[in-house]
C-alpha cells in the first residue's frame, strides 16, 4: 500500500469497505482506486432516492437503490451493497415496510463512506 493512501483505506476498512479485494479486481492499481472513490461523493445519490421513496414510485426507486448497490459494490462497499440489496428485494416483492428504515440506514453508512474519502483522499 502506498503510504499516501493509508489513512484514506484504514478509514475505510473500518467502515466495512473491501479496498484489498477491489484493488485486486482492479488489478492491484491503488491509483485507479483512488480515483473512482474520489469520484464517489461527488453526486449525493441519496435525494432522489427519498424523493422515489416519498412519491411511492417503486420503478424509479428501485433503479436509484439498484444503482447504488452498483456502484457501492464495484468499490467494495459491503454494508452499502448488502443493505441496497435488501432494499431492493423488498420492493420487488412489493413490500414497503421496512423499506425507509434500511434506506435510513443505507443513507448512514453512504455518509461516513462519503466523508472518510472527502477527509482522507490526499
Amino acid at each position: 500500500m502506498k503510504a499516501e493512501y493509508s489513512n484514506l483505506f484504514n478509514s475505510l476498512k473500518s467502515l466495512n469497505v473491501d479496498t484489498d479485494g477491489t484493488i485486486s479486481r482492479f488489478m492491484g492499481n491503488e491509483d485507479i482506486y483512488v480515483k473512482f472513490l474520489a469520484g464517489y461523493p461527488a453526486e449525493d445519490r441519496m435525494p432522489p432516492i427519498y424523493e422515489a421513496l416519498d412519491s411511492k414510485d417503486t420503478d424509479n426507486l428501485i433503479m436509484r437503490v439498484h444503482k447504488l448497490k452498483g456502484v457501492s459494490g464495484n468499490l467494495g462497499m459491503n454494508t452499502v451493497y448488502t443493505r441496497s440489496e435488501d432494499a431492493i428485494k423488498l420492493l420487488r416483492a412489493g413490500i414497503y415496510d421496512g423499506v425507509k428504515e434500511i434506506i435510513t440506514e443505507i443513507e448512514a453508512d453512504y455518509r461516513k463512506i462519503c466523508d472518510a474519502i472527502k477527509e482522507n483522499t490526499p
